[in-house]
């Protein structure tokens, strides 16, 4: 879900956004913190004592911020055990290949975004029709690279904390999102699925469903997570339930949630 423009470079590098004890935001672009390329999502590390796993990879062209930042927590000797990717667009998918080569990590996905991943079914990205339509750069492409196959239920261990797979269509298809239990916290990266102050978008695509937007939005908030990481904007640290009610109730009365565009 990227917006039209290119990066420009102010000669800073940003540092990383510590949102909680095992939590860093390492990316975003114009949606969100500006920590790498304009047209990255938010890429989070969820870490503990020098090992993480990376939630999304950011469009690619910002990958040399996005790999500093996880440095920068994991420190020199950090090891990233893998990289979940919660669905196919490119602002979320096309930098994972980039960033498993830096950190030697492998790649999960679902079946769907798999093979966009390894370019058997480059057109589920839809790259090409949002590039025709100004919404990346040229620049942007996927390189081909091979993936786990992520399913629902699936769990990634770092000591005391656990990330548990959720299958979540809605937005797209083969979407996940991943709830989070630490000592400290529950909480929930949801990719595109929902954001702060209840808002979602539904795309002008057949892979865009508000029923399955519903049950999916029910699913996480079934967990009762306390943290919602979106895939764009405003992290939600506090209260995450009021702001999943706020796109459940109106789906549940047949009206649109609020829209993020």
């Amino acid at each position: 879900m990227p917006e039209a423009m290119t990066a420009a470079s102010d000669g800073v590098r940003p540092s990383p956004v510590h949102l909680s004890t095992h939590v860093a935001l390492v990316g975003g672009g114009s949606l969100g913190a500006e920590l790498s390329h304009p047209s990255d999502c938010n890429v989070y590390l969820v870490h503990h004592e020098g090992r993480g796993v990376v939630i999304d990879a950011g469009c690619g062209l910002g990958a040399d911020d996005v790999s500093s930042a996880i440095g920068d927590v994991l420190g020199p000797n950090g090891v990233v055990s893998g990289i979940l990717i919660t669905h196919a667009h490119a602002d979320h998918a096309a930098g994972a290949a980039g960033l498993a080569a830096r950190w030697d990590a492998p790649v999960w996905a679902s079946d769907i975004v798999a093979r966009v991943l390894d370019g058997s079914d480059p057109a589920t990205s839809g790259l090409a029709q949002a590039k025709a339509a100004g919404l990346y750069p040229p620049e942007v492409e996927f390189v081909p690279v091979a993936s786990e196959l992520l399913t629902d239920g699936r769990e990634f261990h770092l000591d005391r904390c656990v990330l548990r797979a959720v299958s979540t269509p809605g937005h797209a298809d083969g979407h996940y999102a991943f709830l989070l239990n630490t000592p400290q916290e529950t909480a929930a990266f949801t990719g595109d699925l929902v954001f702060a102050r209840g808002m979602v978008v539904l795309l002008d695509s057949p892979r865009s469903d508000p029923a399955q937007l519903h049950e999916s939005l029910r699913r996480v908030a079934d967990a009762a997570p306390a943290r919602l990481y979106p895939g764009h904007g405003t992290p939600v640290l506090r209260r995450a339930g009021s702001h999943l009610r706020r796109a459940l109730e109106p789906l549940a009365a047949g009206r649109p949630a609020p829209s993020f565009i």
